[in-house]
C-alpha cells in the first residue's frame, strides 16, 4: 500500500501545472539518467524500495522510459 501511495503522489506532483517538472528538469547533472536523490530533490516522499522497484534494468538509475511508467 505505501508502495502504490508513493507512486500515486509522485505520479500527481510530477503532473500538475504548479509543479510541471519534466525529466530533463528532475536531471540535474545532465546525464539522461536520474538518480534516487535527484528524485527526492523535486519529491522528498520517494524511498529506495520504490525507486528500485521502477528500475526494471537495475542499473540504479531511472531512464526517461522508467520514469514515464511511473
Amino acid at each position: 500500500m505505501k508502495r502504490l501511495l508513493t507512486a500515486s503522489s509522485i505520479a500527481a506532483v510530477l503532473a500538475t501545472g504548479a509543479f510541471a517538472q519534466t525529466f530533463n528538469d528532475l536531471d540535474s547533472d545532465d546525464d539522461g539518467r536520474l538518480t534516487l536523490s535527484e528524485l527526492q530533490a523535486a519529491v522528498p516522499a520517494v524511498t529506495q524500495e520504490a525507486f528500485d522497484a521502477y528500475d526494471k534494468d537495475t542499473n540504479g538509475f531511472l531512464s526517461e522510459a522508467e520514469l514515464d511508467a511511473w
